[in-house]
């Protein structure tokens, strides 16, 4: 049985260093020349991180999980690297997958204080949420996939930036794609069950829609496991036919540039 699944995919900020000849190289803390990563070692292996997931796309690097390093020189990260869907480039930062035994819900219903961690394990076909790329990320794609693995980009959106306390996205702006996606569940504001950060005057919508953590606008477009649709769980009943974006768990991937 295949699985109804979405990914929120970005664009990163590269690092701020550009690659030089070994003489144009920082020297090392003994005082000798830095010769950077081992001659053999891999693009985006964690000897060798790329900057980018799409400097790992222009070296004809294929989908996979691999090593990064970003622009304030932090401790190199692994990333998910979508290289097909709209041009690649692009990180992965939640993954949706929908479960016939309803974990995609329980997945999703972590707290405030997990708003920047990472949870899940880094795969397509798994339940994943990396907070903390929002951090560094400037572009963003929600991709959804049906229940008969058809992809579609439902929205492309750019951020300037993200207020880490209120999750809220410092201007951002669509791009291209459903409005409907953008304005509720990326322009607007964030909840957990613990949380009321959202932009509903009449209550939490993470508490209305089974304690999920996620963006939301006017509590629900479509939803990370929970949605209006009886049962609310999604993934609780036999796969039926329903819209696309309204029931379908979402994806956000970001581009790093």
């Amino acid at each position: 049985m295949n699985s109804a699944a979405g990914l929120r995919l970005s664009m990163l900020l590269a690092a701020a260093a550009a690659c030089g000849k070994v003489n144009d190289m920082p020297p090392s803390v003994d005082g000798s020349i830095s010769d950077g990563p081992p001659i053999d070692a891999v693009l985006g292996s964690q000897n060798n991180p790329a900057r980018t997931c799409a400097e790992l796309h222009v070296a004809g690097l294929p989908s996979a999980v691999y090593w990064l390093h970003d622009a304030k020189g932090d401790p190199p990260f692994q990333a998910y690297c979508e290289q097909d869907i709209n041009g690649g480039g692009w990180a992965m930062v939640e993954n949706s997958v929908r479960r016939a035994d309803g974990a995609t819900a329980t997945f999703w219903q972590f707290t405030y204080a997990d708003r920047l961690r990472q949870l899940g394990t880094l795969a397509v076909g798994q339940n994943y949420y990396n907070g903390s790329l929002y951090l560094i990320g400037t572009e963003y794609m929600d991709v959804f996939v049906d229940l008969q693995d058809k992809t579609a980009v439902a929205a492309v959106m750019t951020a300037t930036g993200i207020n880490p306390s209120t999750m809220q996205f410092t201007m951002p702006k669509l791009t291209v794609g459903d409005t409907s996606v953008y304005t509720n569940q990326f322009a607007s504001g964030w909840s957990a069950q613990d949380f009321d950060g959202d932009a509903d005057a009449a209550g939490n919508c993470s508490t209305m829609f089974s304690n999920v953590a996620q963006h939301y606008g006017g509590c629900w477009a479509y939803n990370l496991g929970s949605d209006a649709d009886a049962p609310v769980l999604d993934g609780l009943v036999i796969e039926r036919e329903r819209s696309m974006r309204r029931n379908l768990p979402s994806g956000v991937a970001m581009r790093l540039t």
